[in-house]
């Protein structure tokens, strides 16, 4: 009888026989695209510092200890970390799981193509494509293009400012020691930092390419009269490398996400709310002065008022 296909995807193999699908190198299993994958893993035995020097894997990496003061660790895919992370660099293609927290002397960044998931935020920036979760989250810049869960252990926002598409959500918000914290509501702060970066990328293009045609024109003319042929050529490559990075960059802009979120879904959701706490949706702007219990916030994109539920 006609056996079926073994759906062997990326670093795995079917075995003479045909009845056993085999990994042909350590990583973990992945079921994707109707294929079993096994994807690379970096094991860091201890922490990141100066035994290992800075990481930068393709695929996912685990880290048992702690990642030390001015190091950086980047994957393409997850990166775990059994510790804490101190004033350092991470940035993961996919998921960023933290075990214990982040101590980041306001020199910390944390880049997550995916979620972040950690105990604590302390004076650090991060970055998340969907959502992050934490059990406390102090005088941190957090911004994500999906929402904020601060809902699990202490649950507390004290300070800093946090940057959600659709919600944050927290036992306690702000302090009673009157800690300005800032809630920004309705952007996608991923998304637009990308178009961003990509629009001035190809704007740098564009610049290099008319400087570029001046100089060609001007090597045209001395090739004409016996001038340097290989001075030509190199320009001449260049302008060819630069059109293919300037169509890549229009064909990237053209397929970002629209940039439009559904303000009527923004909510704040949180036990109590201290002073003072301020709320920005779109152009409006609500400050909070003073302790609002089981507060539950949503905007009117009509009359651009914040209703409490």
């Amino acid at each position: 009888p006609h056996l079926p296909t073994i759906p062997a995807g990326k670093n795995t193999t079917v075995t003479e026989d045909g009845l056993h699908l085999i990994s042909t190198m350590d990583g973990h299993l992945q079921y994707k695209g109707s294929l079993f994958h096994v994807r690379p893993v970096l094991e860091i035995p201890g922490d990141v510092d100066y035994s290992t020097g800075n990481i930068d894997f393709q695929g996912d990496v685990h880290i048992a200890g702690d990642v030390r003061e001015t190091f950086t660790v980047r994957a393409t895919g997850t990166i775990t970390i059994d510790g804490l992370v101190e004033a350092a660099i991470i940035e993961a293609g996919g998921d960023l799981v933290i075990a214990s927290g982040v101590l980041g002397n306001y020199k910390a960044v944390m880049k997550s193509g995916g979620i972040i998931r950690v105990k604590y935020l302390e004076s650090c920036v991060a970055y998340a494509r969907r959502s992050v979760f934490a059990d406390c989250i102090m005088t941190s810049q957090v911004f994500t293009d999906d929402s904020i869960q601060v809902t699990s252990g202490r649950g507390t926002v004290i300070g800093g400012s946090l940057t959600a598409c659709h919600t944050i959500s927290a036992r306690m918000i702000g302090s009673q020691a009157g800690r300005k914290t800032v809630i920004t509501l309705g952007v996608q702060p991923f998304i637009e930092a990308d178009r961003r970066d990509t629009q001035n990328d190809l704007q740098s293009v564009q610049d290099e390419m008319r400087q570029l045609d001046v100089n060609l024109k001007f090597l045209l003319n001395q090739h004409m009269v016996g001038g340097n042929n290989k001075e030509l050529s190199k320009a001449q490559l260049r302008k060819s490398v630069l059109a293919l990075k300037e169509m890549q960059l229009q064909k990237h802009i053209a397929n970002m996400e629209p940039t439009d979120p559904d303000l009527s879904k923004c909510r704040l959701e949180a036990s109590v709310v201290y002073p003072i706490t301020q709320v920005i949706i779109a152009e409006d702007c609500l400050n909070i002065d003073y302790v609002k219990n089981n507060c539950k916030l949503k905007y009117q994109v009509q009359t651009g008022e914040f209703l409490f539920l």
